[in-house]
């Protein structure tokens, strides 16, 4: 994709063009102030509105946008821009997250950097103060989920950086355009009489359906492990839901915003409208095998959506860590010249009206997989829900 004409260049009139439409968006759509209701919306505006006049680049730009959005503490509202997401975002070719507080490779395309390596420093700055200085410009409903997205935001990130790891040893990256990496769609893997199903995204309808295709290949009996790690959502799959639910289910209580052009003249408050629950009742010949479902920090959305009702009625058994505690509708505005941004204009709760934004989902059996366990190639949650399926 060839970068946006305009490069590093944002006009005033662009600038303030931009404002504007950012300011009547997140006040006409954005559903969650009740998680930032210690937040002066007015004071933020004005401070975001003097630093996006006078940036000096448009990455300074594009920054001021994204400390505003991640005042609202929301990880369905963000700020983007194609030229910086081009120039500044290219791939190290590495993934960290923090496992038990400490920062590890969890996927590396370098052989000198396995997995498991636990970074200390970057650049002679701590881990936990870097994050601390890039948290202001991540939009997360949590820490623990802005941690997790952080080396997904390289434009926070220089262009070229030295890695200080655990033991001493330092490792040298430049950002490249390394090319994608393919995620396989869905197919059984048996451990034993076990079937495992791995789901590692739900953006492509073809993982839905190739994921709802295996588990038809299956004896309805059959035990079943899915395993949702890694997997940041997409469209939530109710086909697959549907398929694996052999009693009533229910998905998310959830509010939004309503307002009109009369109400705002007057001077009144969106009214909130909320959803209950609703029931579904079960499908004729939906699988009815023991179910496990694997999930970790990562699983947001709607990966989450898929996972909530299994937790809520029991029909599976949680194992790993809590998930990232982000799911609902987002309200997507075009702001041209390559500069979109969306705002969550919806907000959810679980079915007995337990708060889930900035909490997520938590496991049966919570297990962590920690640095040492990627080194070694162990898979502790796989082991957990294998233990899970042989107990009576």
């Amino acid at each position: 994709m060839a970068a946006p004409t305009d490069g590093d260049m944002v006009s005033i009139r662009q600038r303030a063009a931009i404002a504007a439409r950012l300011r009547s968006t997140i006040e006409q759509s954005f559903a969650h102030w009740e998680a930032v209701s210690e937040l002066d919306f007015d004071a933020a505006f004005e401070r975001y509105l003097d630093e996006a006049l006078a940036a000096p680049t448009r990455l300074a730009f594009v920054l001021a946008g994204q400390r505003l959005m991640a005042q609202l503490r929301n990880g369905h509202s963000g700020f983007h821009d194609d030229w910086v997401m081009q120039r500044h975002g290219r791939s190290f070719g590495l993934m960290l997250r923090p496992l038990a507080g400490r920062w590890a490779v969890t996927i590396s395309r370098h052989a000198e950097l396995p997995v498991g390596t636990v970074v200390e420093r970057i650049d002679d700055m701590p881990m936990a103060e870097l994050f601390t200085r890039r948290r202001p410009f991540l939009a997360a409903s949590s820490d623990r989920a802005a941690a997790d997205i952080l080396f997904y935001r390289r434009h926070l990130l220089p262009d070229a950086l030295t890695l200080g790891l655990e033991g001493g040893g330092t490792f040298a990256l430049a950002k490249a355009d390394w090319p994608a990496l393919e995620t396989p769609l869905p197919s059984i893997e048996h451990r034993g009489r076990v079937a495992v199903l791995p789901i590692r995204n739900f953006d492509d309808p073809r993982f839905e359906a190739a994921a709802v295709a295996a588990v038809r290949t299956l004896d309805g009996e059959a035990p079943l492990i899915i395993d949702l790690r890694g997997n940041g959502g997409g469209n939530t799959p109710l086909g697959l839901l549907a398929a694996l639910m052999d009693r009533p289910y229910r998905r998310w209580r959830s509010t939004v915003l309503s307002t009109t052009t009369l109400r705002r003249a007057h001077g009144e408050r969106p009214e909130v409208v909320a959803y209950e629950a609703p029931r579904h009742e079960p499908l004729p010949g939906a699988h009815r095998g023991p179910l496990v479902l694997l999930v970790d920090g990562t699983v947001g959305s709607a990966a989450e959506d898929f996972a909530m009702p299994f937790k809520d009625n029991g029909r599976a058994v949680l194992v790993g860590e809590t998930t990232a505690g982000s799911s609902g509708q987002p309200h997507y505005v075009d702001l041209d010249g390559g500069y979109r941004a969306w705002v969550g204009a919806k907000r959810e709760a679980f079915p007995d009206g337990a708060t889930f934004e900035g909490v997520g989902i938590r496991p049966d059996l919570p297990v962590e997989r920690l640095a040492a366990d990627l080194r070694a190639g162990r898979d502790p949650v796989l082991a957990s829900a294998l233990d899970v399926m042989s107990s009576p």
